[in-house]
């Protein structure tokens, strides 16, 4: 009986895993000399795709930092930092399945994505607003009805605008795109009537903009979106280099020169700068 228990004992041990739910990205890195960072390609000025053809923006910024501490901590002689292109509905999965090790764009910190995915201290804060034609008269959300909206699929924003209207009882067509280029594109040529996404994002889209004199951004935000930086689950090692440099950024002010380099002279709202404070957790 004392051997049975015994070989059941070693059996249950060796099918076990050794740290259940637990990350070995930083073993990954070592082993392959290869930091995958995913990136947004429409996310401007947080995460985009520059003319030359790089990856780029805010989070991207931070995000090179984060990459720069995991080598020195790895005590890596030489990395490569890999730019891998993630969207909107395949963020998610593509960092679970292990095609990035951490996802640095807009993603909206939630409690059901946090059933899926960790996230690291808050890298910014916003809300979702539309965007619409100074022809079209529309001043607030009852006069999107029955006019065309668009919105990207599978984020918060679509999320928030479907309970909204739904609420206040608003009809209206919710057209969904794939990238936020084409929603812009097709509020310009008229095929939609207001386009809806996180308003630092409609600020980059409206810049880029055909004729940027004729379209209006409005000043409510109908939504708080939270930004933070996705790893897997029970990767507390790869979260921990995280957190301690986006903390460290906002302690030293660096956060003062990364944010007027994409957002230049516009002035940061009083919340993102109580979130700069808030989350600048000291070392010791």
């Amino acid at each position: 009986m004392r051997r049975l228990l015994l070989t059941l004992l070693f059996l249950a041990a060796a099918l076990a895993p050794s740290h259940p739910g637990r990350a070995d990205t930083l073993a990954q890195i070592r082993d392959s000399g290869v930091f995958k960072l995913g990136f947004r390609m429409d996310a401007k000025p947080m995460s985009f795709l520059d003319e030359k053809g790089d990856a780029a923006g805010y989070a991207v910024d931070i995000c090179r930092r984060i990459a720069t501490a995991g080598k020195v901590q790895l005590g890596l002689d030489s990395m490569k930092v890999e730019y891998v292109p993630v969207s909107a509905e395949n963020r998610i999965q593509m960092l679970l399945d292990g095609a990035v090790d951490i996802e640095c764009a807009s993603s909206t910190r939630t409690l059901e994505r946090q059933a899926k995915v960790d996230f690291t201290l808050l890298t910014f804060v916003t809300g979702a607003t539309m965007l619409t034609r100074v022809e079209s008269n529309i001043e607030d959300l009852p006069d999107l009805a029955g006019r065309k909206i668009g919105v990207l699929g599978g984020t918060t924003t679509e999320e928030g605008l479907r309970r909204t209207l739904q609420s206040k009882g608003i009809a209206a067509d919710i057209m969904l795109t794939e990238r936020h280029e084409y929603g812009m594109a097709s509020l310009e040529t008229k095929e939609i009537d207001a386009y809806f996404a996180d308003r630092i994002l409609l600020l980059g889209l409206a810049g880029k903009a055909i004729e940027p004199k004729k379209l209006k951004l409005s000043s409510q935000l109908y939504s708080y979106e939270p930004y933070a930086f996705m790893v897997r689950r029970g990767d507390a090692d790869l979260r921990l280099i995280a957190d301690r440099t986006i903390a460290s950024i906002y302690r030293s002010g660096e956060i003062e020169d990364v944010y007027r380099t994409w957002f230049g002279d516009a002035k940061a709202s009083n919340l993102l700068r109580a979130l700069f404070v808030l989350q600048s957790i000291p070392e010791r």
